[in-house]
């Protein structure tokens, strides 16, 4: 059937522009995509050249790559990188700049263009760039100390002031105390992002003030004692100062390790010549009960929350020159203990400090036979897992958030979830109960590929141990893991709250030695007040269980669901 000439003549004249509309709009989104391709193989020749270290190709790769899109900062400073390495410093100069005009890591960049000047021979602008960075929060002074490049600046009085390096040599001894109190209360008002968040500012004035002034009625256990309470005072874990009695071989301790389980405070591992107090349980030092010691040894050790102050029971107990600092015992080299012993008798006795060093020492494990539970073997490694068949279960020990060089994190996932996926696995245990960290950067490696899998990433098939040392990266990916994923977690409270300060900023005391770190970055997430990752089944680490050789939280894991 032919159409009526009036619809031949009016309905098909308008779809001719439609058509061009149509063909304009694939032209442009073709051009686009073609645009979008060109740009990712300009990126990828970039990041190839800078991964081969050719940096003249990568200073050209990433001119391109800027001029196309001047609007990430992270290219600007990918460029400066290259530019820099082809000793091209003005130019590198150029490029960070206009980093930093976009919010790129500012103290860093500022450090960056301070080498660049120094290597170009202008002191004057290399000091005020490293003066510059070091007022917008830079946490490795240090690292300015060491540049080659700004060598012109070693002997410049100006510089040794900023970066805390000053020849203390000549000062007397408290001008050498004052010293190293004046640069740790600079250092971490400098750094920190909120010292005030437990005091006042007035409050942390006056302590310092207070200090300051009694250094000279004080002797050095006392002033280093001091200092480890300036350095509690932000309330975080991860700022804090040690003195050498407890970092260095060689200084005095008791040839004795504590534990705190929850009956108490009990010997776990002793010189042979102290055996028979393996299994003791700890009631006094000195004139004093464990609770009084705690209580006064309690403002000294920086934490994140209470479970942390139970990993320094064994710290404080061990040494004698910390204890007397908080006039807590009349003598730096010995202890008067009074203890339960493993028969029930209390006893006292005077254990004295020896050098520090390798203990050669025997353990209350080793007083009943039996094997241990895979928690609780001695292993080396980073990190590895075992296949437990009775239970259908893999338990994967994770020690600490680092790359072991013979199979990195990304590898030993693959090998781990490969293993998982061609086996008869009913659950997955992430033992995090002794990880105080590392490269929080490495979790994403764990974390998505434990996503992927659906085979043990399912309610009651995952589980999480954790404890008082699940710290810092480790705190990082338990947090992670109990947003993303349907994990249970097991054992004790963890070490670090959720909104804790983080971030490990070394700093060593010019005077007294004494060392540590500054915390810099802020909470993780400060929406959430919360103490801990408090375990859904809580398994306390009892003494009991312990010399039985038996892990609660392992125990409880293996049990759950059983009943169903």
């Amino acid at each position: 059937m032919s159409r009526p000439s009036w619809i031949s003549k009016t309905s098909f004249l308008p779809t001719i522009p439609v058509i061009l509309l149509a063909t304009c709009l694939h032209l442009s989104v073709s051009a686009q995509a073609t645009s979008a391709n060109t740009f990712q193989e300009l990126l990828n020749r970039a990041e190839a050249s800078s991964g081969l270290k050719q940096w003249s190709e990568a200073s050209a790769h990433w001119g391109q790559v800027v001029e196309a899109n001047p609007l990430a900062a992270s290219y600007w400073n990918q460029l400066g990188i290259a530019r820099y390495n082809n000793k091209d410093y003005r130019g590198a100069i150029q490029a960070y700049q206009r980093a930093m005009d976009l919010g790129f890591l500012p103290a860093m960049l500022a450090y960056s263009i301070a080498s660049c000047h120094g290597a170009l021979g202008e002191k004057q602008q290399a000091l005020e760039w490293v003066e510059r960075s070091l007022a917008l929060g830079f946490t490795r002074p240090q690292r300015m100390l060491r540049d080659e490049n700004l060598q012109l600046l070693r002997a410049d009085l100006r510089f040794k002031t900023l970066l805390g390096a000053d020849d203390v040599s000549k000062l007397s001894r408290v001008e050498g105390w004052r010293f190293d109190l004046d640069l740790l209360v600079r250092e971490i008002k400098r750094m920190h992002p909120n010292p005030y968040r437990q005091m006042s500012r007035e409050a942390f004035d006056a302590f310092v003030s207070k200090l300051r002034d009694d250094i000279p009625k004080l002797n050095d256990e006392q002033i280093a004692v001091g200092l480890m309470k300036l350095a509690a005072l932000p309330g975080d874990g991860h700022t804090y100062v040690r003195p050498i009695f407890l970092t260095e071989r060689g200084q005095l301790g008791i040839p004795i390790v504590y534990y705190s389980f929850a009956e108490g405070v009990f010997i776990v591992t002793a010189a042979t010549k102290y055996k028979d107090l393996l299994g003791a349980q700890v009631l006094r030092v000195g004139a004093h009960t464990l609770e009084e010691v705690l209580n006064v040894c309690a403002p000294v050790f920086s934490r994140d929350n209470a479970m942390g102050l139970k990993l320094e029971v064994n710290t404080a107990l061990r040494s004698p020159q910390l204890l007397y600092g908080l006039g807590l015992i009349p003598d730096p080299d010995k202890i008067l203990l009074t203890v339960r012993d493993a028969e029930g008798k209390e006893r006292s006795l005077t254990v004295i400090g020896e050098p520090k060093g390798p203990m050669a020492g025997v353990s209350v494990l080793g007083l009943t036979p039996g094997p241990l539970p895979l928690s609780m073997q001695p292993r080396g490694g980073i990190y590895w897992f075992e296949y437990m068949p009775q239970d259908k279960t893999v338990y994967f020990r994770f020690n600490l958030i680092r790359n072991d060089d013979k199979e990195p994190l990304p590898q030993f996932c693959e090998r781990l979830f490969k293993f998982i996926n061609e086996h008869e696995v009913e659950k997955l245990v992430i033992d995090l109960s002794g990880n105080n960290g590392g490269n929080g950067n490495l979790n994403m490696h764990l974390l998505h590929a434990l996503i992927r899998n659906d085979k043990v990433n399912q309610a009651g098939k995952l589980f999480v141990i954790i404890g008082r040392e699940t710290f810092s990266a480790a705190m990082g990916l338990s947090i992670q893991l109990e947003q993303q994923t349907p994990a249970i977690f097991v054992g004790e409270p963890t070490g670090s709250s959720l909104n804790a300060i983080g971030e490990m900023n070394p700093i060593t005391l010019p005077h007294s030695k004494m060392s540590g770190s500054i915390a810099s970055v802020g909470g993780g997430n400060a929406a959430d007040m919360r103490t801990w990752i408090a375990p859904r089944l809580y398994a306390p680490r009892s003494f009991a269980a312990y010399r039985a050789k038996r892990d609660p939280a392992l125990e409880a894991v293996l049990a759950y669901g059983r009943e169903r």
